[in-house]
């Protein structure tokens, strides 16, 4: 019963996180799609979010044992971490318009 909680409990969490990712990647193509002349305070704001959401999520795998969990289970937690793992780096890309709308919009969808 406590491992079918854990369970819901992190697909809450990343549910949270994948909300304010999907805000994000909207107002990332609006920025990237105007150049960087807009949603410069939206897009600040947004990373805030997103970032408290991502706190929080890795604050809860720090006390989440997934090793009672499947291999297959595993795999795909800790490719979904890689990937989150590169958010500063797109972030970074974004904002010195290095990236193309559909590039960024690749990485949030995924």
């Amino acid at each position: 019963m406590r491992n079918s909680q854990n369970i819901a409990l992190l697909g809450v969490k990343i549910a949270l996180f994948v909300h304010e990712t999907q805000k994000e990647r909207g107002i990332t193509a609006g920025f990237i799609g105007s150049n960087g002349k807009e949603f410069v305070k939206e897009i600040f704001l947004q990373k805030e979010d997103t970032d408290k959401e991502l706190a929080k999520l890795k604050e809860f795998l720090n006390t989440f044992d997934k090793s009672i969990y499947s291999l297959e289970f595993q795999e795909y937690l800790k490719k979904a971490l890689e990937e989150i793992n590169k958010l500063d780096n797109i972030r970074q890309n974004v904002t010195n318009l290095n990236m193309n709308v559909s590039e960024a919009i690749n990485y949030y969808t995924n």
